[in-house]
């Protein structure tokens, strides 16, 4: 994630497919100072989305474990950078998922969309669409057209646009979601 003159590089999944693990380290490189420093994720995890609005990086969701050999636990956790402080405070999404599209208009930032699993480990899309306003630190919900992931996003002034994505159950999904970020609608 890139921000102003700094760039996040949080969480990741590594080793071997069949027994992953997972990281917590957060690598901040400064472009004006040309210096690196670590923060942490409050989970070990891959990070499921991950965007800025304000003075604040976020890194939401994804999958992880914090033991080497537990479970693999999807979170909806939202770990939330002060890019100019580096302190964090963590949130939680409405649901937990993963490859959650976000895109970041005026004081909103939106978490739309993408995968989790159900009890017996198949994967479901979601319509499911958290926002937060950084103006007031409070979150809200709003649901896509369709249930989908890996949906394209793109700004436009006051406007976030999550357009296609993919919905395993029925294929490709053309749907164009425009979310208004100045009427909340």
């Amino acid at each position: 994630m890139s921000f102003e003159n700094k760039v996040f590089l949080a969480g990741a999944k590594y080793g071997y497919f069949a027994d992953p693990q997972y990281t917590n380290r957060v690598e901040v490189y400064d472009g004006t100072s040309n210096s690196w420093t670590s923060l942490s994720l409050s989970n070990k995890r891959e990070v499921g989305g991950a965007g800025a609005a304000g003075d604040y990086v976020f890194f939401a969701g994804g999958t992880g474990r914090d033991d080497i050999s537990g479970p693999v636990y999807i979170y909806r956790t939202v770990d939330i950078f002060n890019s100019v402080t580096g302190s964090r405070i963590v949130n939680q999404l409405s649901k937990a998922r993963g490859t959650i599209s976000v895109g970041a208009a005026g004081t909103q930032i939106l978490f739309a969309g993408g995968w989790y699993w159900d009890i017996t480990y198949t994967i479901l899309e979601t319509d499911r669409v958290d926002i937060y306003d950084v103006s007031t630190s409070t979150w809200s919900t709003a649901t896509l057209s369709e249930k989908r992931q890996n949906m394209a996003v793109a700004t436009v002034g006051d406007l976030v646009i999550f357009a296609g994505g993919l919905n395993s159950n029925i294929g490709l999904v053309k749907n164009v979601d425009i979310y208004n970020t100045t009427s909340k609608t």
